[in-house]
């Protein structure tokens, strides 16, 4: 072909995923089976992680996974605070954990943690120059309110003052170095499961 010939129009194909934020088996929009009657395996593999098994094997499997994980919160205070905080975002992160989502996973127990040294500083009340910090003082004492300290200070604030043992100062550090290795984790992840869905992905199309 001569430079100044037309090479003509180029094709080029793509794999798409349609509606990747939908969830067929419960929106009006779409087909959702006969009458209108949702199919309780069509919804769990609309809740979970897209290439990842959402069978009812799966999901048990997982869940036995991560509750042998688990230290035995058996009983906990029906306290508002404690639950809303602390045991619904670990609950949360359960349910992310058997749905595939480690995304969500990691992010729940970040949000657990940072709740939980919240509440340790509240119900210690830590002493300072012989009496407990009452919230009016801690700007004077820590820079600013505890609440809007980063985490990494409150951990360090809660060692300082005895509240906090180095095994559990050290478990609340980990839990910060996951999340924020997390970013990098995730876009490689990202790109292994890509991959692997394409070719079901474009089996659906």
């Amino acid at each position: 072909m001569n430079a100044d010939e037309d090479p003509g129009p180029h094709e080029y194909s793509a794999r798409l995923f349609l509606k990747p934020l939908a969830f067929p088996s419960i929106d009006p929009k779409l087909e959702i089976g006969t009458d209108g009657e949702v199919a309780a395996d069509n919804l769990l593999s609309d809740l979970t992680t897209p290439g990842v098994d959402g069978s009812v094997e799966a999901l048990q499997k997982r869940y036995a996974e991560i509750t042998e994980q688990e230290s035995g919160i058996n009983i906990v205070p029906a306290e508002a605070k404690i639950l809303a905080k602390v045991i619904w975002p670990l609950r949360h992160a359960k349910v992310s954990y058997v749905l595939g989502n480690s995304v969500g996973t990691i992010a729940l127990c970040g949000m657990a943690g940072e709740m939980l040294a919240l509440l340790i500083f509240d119900v210690h009340r830590p002493k300072f120059a012989g009496s407990p910090i009452e919230a009016k003082d801690e700007k004077g004492i820590f820079g600013r309110e505890f609440e809007k300290l980063g985490q990494e200070r409150r951990l360090k604030v809660l060692k300082t003052l005895r509240v906090l043992k180095d095994e559990h100062y050290d478990r609340f550090t980990r839990l910060i170095w996951i999340g924020r290795s997390t970013p990098s984790w995730v876009a490689g992840r990202f790109r292994l499961e890509a991959e692997q869905r394409t070719p079901r992905m474009a089996d659906g199309l």
